[in-house]
């Protein structure tokens, strides 16, 4: 725990050391000055990804994002490999939770509600059809408003090579997850859609040309019905955001899915932590 405080306490440091400096050059150092001083200590940001489910887009799969996470946001990431508890999550500001092959618990999506409820972010992803365990996310973020689909985005027009592996690019911009995208980003995809209802804000659609499928290649979502692929929604203290694709935050592709999906990623870890 003394290591993860001591950045901070080295930051205010420096801080004051700047200010005492400033008040020494204008008063020529002889004289004393006795005014408030205002000191902003970082807040120390904690996320837990979580690799205890079995999960295919493990931590190692996503090097660039704690990479990104750690250098760029200057916050902590550990990894959870056991059961979730509200013992361990009490410990972090955000949770991720890629695709699960193995389920998720009822005590275990218990204590991720309670532990949203009580102020905590959470970031969940899903994948496409074959894959998804459309059960285990559900349990967590269903009764808040958010359901992951057992089908495939697909795009015939706007993808990078194949249907399956397509573009999104329709943002939601007056959420503050959406800051740092704008009209022409795109962002690479591979995985389910979502349905949302209640308070739940979509914050990314597919474009017009886009549909989803189900495992028998029934159409589920028609061309033109922009499906929607990434939502938001708050409840109690704390912040969910669903995204159908745990791809998008991996290392795949020559790193091209988390290099696409950053400005939106790092919007989305903002928001969860109330920094934006």
């Amino acid at each position: 725990m003394i290591n993860d405080v001591l950045p901070l306490l080295n930051s205010t440091l420096e801080q004051i050391k700047a200010m005492i400096q400033q008040q020494q050059n204008a008063t020529g150092g002889n004289e004393t000055t006795v005014q408030n001083v205002t000191v902003t200590v970082p807040k120390l940001v904690k996320v837990l990804i979580d690799s205890g489910h079995n999960q295919y887009y493990n931590d190692e799969k996503m090097s660039s994002l704690i990479n990104k996470i750690e250098e760029e946001l200057g916050w902590k990431v550990e990894i959870n490999r056991g059961t979730l508890t509200s013992e361990k999550l009490q410990g972090y500001n955000i949770l991720i939770i890629t695709n699960p092959r193995t389920d998720i618990t009822d005590e275990e999506a218990q204590a991720i509600k309670e532990f949203v409820k009580n102020g905590g972010g959470l970031l969940i992803l899903g994948d496409w059809y074959k894959y998804v365990n459309t059960k285990s996310l559900n349990r967590v973020v269903e009764e808040f408003g958010i359901k992951f689909n057992k089908d495939e985005l697909m795009d015939p027009e706007r993808n990078t090579g194949r249907p399956y592996f397509p573009l999104v690019g329709e943002f939601n911009f007056n959420h503050e997850a959406t800051k740092f995208l704008n009209e022409t980003s795109e962002l690479y995809y591979n995985g389910d859609t979502l349905d949302v209802s209640g308070d739940v804000v979509w914050l990314i659609r597919g474009y017009d040309s886009s549909y989803a499928v189900d495992q028998t290649g029934k159409v589920t979502k028609e061309k033109g019905s922009k499906p929607i692929v990434a939502a938001a929604v708050e409840v109690g203290e704390g912040r969910i955001v669903a995204y159908g694709s745990s791809k998008a935050i991996s290392d795949d592709y020559y790193g091209r899915y988390i290099t696409t999906n950053w400005p939106f990623i790092k919007g989305v870890l903002l928001w969860l932590a109330g920094e934006i």
